[in-house]
């Protein structure tokens, strides 16, 4: 009898285990989905506002000011580096010791590693981008500085693709000690911000980039580099906003 009930108990748990991974790859599937088509809804919108620049929303009223276009590049540097400080803080309080729990066997990876995706990718893209940023000595390099790093932005595109996946799977890890234990550390030395609020952040910063470089181009004498810069982040902040 003892024997019976444990081997049903084992498959109860095997079933249950086998529905969950089941879960987890449509999950990773549709994920992918949504990527592919955040990247060709960026695309198209592009190439529309390109061929027809009279459906562009976001026309420049000009107003040049050198005194003004400085601030707005000194902003778009300062608000970088805060933007890139928030990142590493999540990948050295959060993620490298929850992954280190993972490696200890306290917590699954397939609870853990969806939090975080594409965080790596976004610190490389945002380190390079202070660096850039720091070295450009008017409005234009700004612009081309954008430019050259588009491809590179894609990664916004498969970051918002997994951004209800990260939360789904944060408020899951919550259960587990070590998880909470290691938000709670994260928390109260971080001025008190969430892990929420970091995951945001990424979401947030693409419409940052078009305020900002709406403001310079405002300020500026016209470039087609900025100009080129703000359609296409305008585009990527569209397409992230329907794929969520």
């Amino acid at each position: 009898m003892f024997e019976r009930r444990f081997s049903s108990r084992g498959k109860q748990q095997k079933k249950r285990a086998s529905v969950s991974q089941r879960s987890q790859s449509l999950f990773k599937y549709w994920t992918l989905g949504k990527e592919k088509m955040g990247l060709a809804l960026w695309k198209q919108t592009l190439a529309g506002w390109q061929s027809d620049p009279s459906k562009y929303p976001n026309k420049t009223q000009f107003k040049r000011s050198v005194q003004q276009s400085k601030y707005v590049m000194m902003e778009l540097l300062a608000t970088e580096q805060t933007y890139l400080h928030h990142l590493t803080t999540v990948k050295s309080m959060l993620m490298d010791p929850l992954m280190n729990a993972v490696r200890c066997n306290l917590i699954h990876r397939r609870e853990i590693q969806p939090i975080f995706g594409y965080i790596p990718q976004l610190i490389l893209l945002s380190t390079a981008l202070v660096r850039q940023f720091d070295d450009a000595n008017k409005p234009s390099a700004i612009g081309q500085v954008f430019c050259n790093f588009e491809d590179a932005f894609s990664v916004y595109i498969a970051y918002a693709a997994n951004y209800a996946r990260s939360l789904k799977c944060a408020a899951k890890a919550n259960r587990h000690l070590v998880y909470r234990q290691a938000v709670k550390t994260a928390v109260d030395q971080t001025n008190r911000m969430t892990l929420a609020d970091y995951l945001i952040a990424p979401i947030q910063r693409i419409t940052r980039y078009c305020l900002l470089l709406k403001e310079l181009e405002k300020y500026s004498a016209p470039s087609d580099s900025l100009d080129t810069a703000l359609r296409c982040l305008s585009a990527l902040a569209l397409a992230m906003n329907d794929i969520q």
